[in-house]
């Protein structure tokens, strides 16, 4: 999987859950999303989505950092893929 290829899926994955319809590109912050008010679970839902994606493409399990609903998927991305 390339960094590309991440960054395209995460921004498919954050448009579907984007409930306010804010427009999500490469420079959306997760938390701009997510946010801290989840009922839903989204936050969870969408890393594991996103683990397991990386886990099937890449074959590893990524590292994810404790500040990553800070981050934008272009930022996230080559961390998630190292």
């Amino acid at each position: 999987m390339t960094q590309k290829d991440l960054i395209a899926t995460m921004i498919f994955l954050l448009q579907r859950m984007d409930a306010n319809d804010h427009g999500v590109t490469r420079d959306t912050t997760h938390n701009d999303i997510l946010g801290d008010d989840d009922p839903h679970n989204e936050q969870v839902i969408y890393r594991a989505m996103i683990t397991t994606i990386v886990v099937k493409n890449n074959g590893s399990t990524p590292k994810w950092p404790s500040n990553w609903l800070k981050k934008t998927p272009a930022e996230l991305a080559p961390i998630l893929l190292k």
